[in-house]
């Protein structure tokens, strides 16, 4: 019928226990105040960690997919292409560090609200790797956002966005990271809600790669331009 060691195939083919799966842990914590009728805080702090896992996707699975569709894609992605019209292209002009095996994150948040002034701003350290590695890698995160809410009911804004990432990636057969690289991102943004529901927003957008090596794709890269989208959410 069945043996009692259930596993000794999985065993046998994963001696070393790369596939071994560790239970995510997510902690969060944080203070909200409305200091004065017109003044709202907003401090806050997260961790999430798992120390083994055969996919860890925090950095990459993200089901909204790009707001920069085909922006830095090999041509292997080109929307023309039979094999490369599908999920390669959903993360476009997004950066992945790759800790897809072992992953531990610390992010900070601070919001301010004055008026229809608000200032947002993150910083973020994380550490990982993939199951081909012996050592675990670093990454860091800078974000800051100023946004200005106008109209009768604050359904009109303005902002401005800065964020950069700097990580070290691992190495290919092809490419060798001697260090980190660098995607700095600028965003000037302006938005109507016309409901509650239903918004209608304008970017423009600069994003530079820094520091990647030749044989990357990415070296020296560089996009610009607008996106004007629509959405509706419930």
């Amino acid at each position: 019928m069945i043996k009692g060691n259930v596993d000794s195939l999985y065993a046998a083919s994963n001696p070393d226990g790369d596939y071994h799966k560790a239970p995510s842990i997510i902690l969060k914590g944080g203070f909200d105040k409305q200091v004065m009728t017109d003044i709202r805080l907003r401090l806050s702090a997260s961790y999430y960690g798992n120390q083994s896992s055969g996919g860890n996707t925090i950095f990459g699975g993200d089901r909204s997919g790009s707001n920069y569709q085909y922006v830095m894609e090999l041509n292997s992605a080109n929307p023309s292409s039979t094999s490369g019209a599908g999920t390669p292209l959903a993360f476009s002009g997004r950066f992945n560090p790759g800790f897809s095996k072992k992953v531990n994150t610390v992010m900070l948040n601070g919001f301010l609200k004055v008026k229809g002034l608000e200032l947002f701003g993150t910083y973020e350290t994380a550490s990982g790797r993939t199951s081909r590695e012996t050592d675990t890698r670093k990454m860091t995160q800078l974000a800051g956002d100023v946004v200005y809410r106008f109209g009768k009911e604050e359904n009109l804004f303005i902002g401005a966005k800065y964020n950069t990432a700097k990580a070290r990636l691992a190495n290919t057969t092809a490419i060798t990271y001697a260090g980190d690289v660098k995607v700095d991102r600028i965003a000037a943004a302006a938005g109507w809600f016309l409901t509650k529901n239903v918004l209608l927003k304008g970017e423009y957008v600069v994003q530079k790669y820094k520091n990647f090596p030749t044989q990357d794709y990415r070296a020296g890269g560089k996009f610009n331009g607008y996106v004007i989208e629509a959405v509706v959410g419930f």
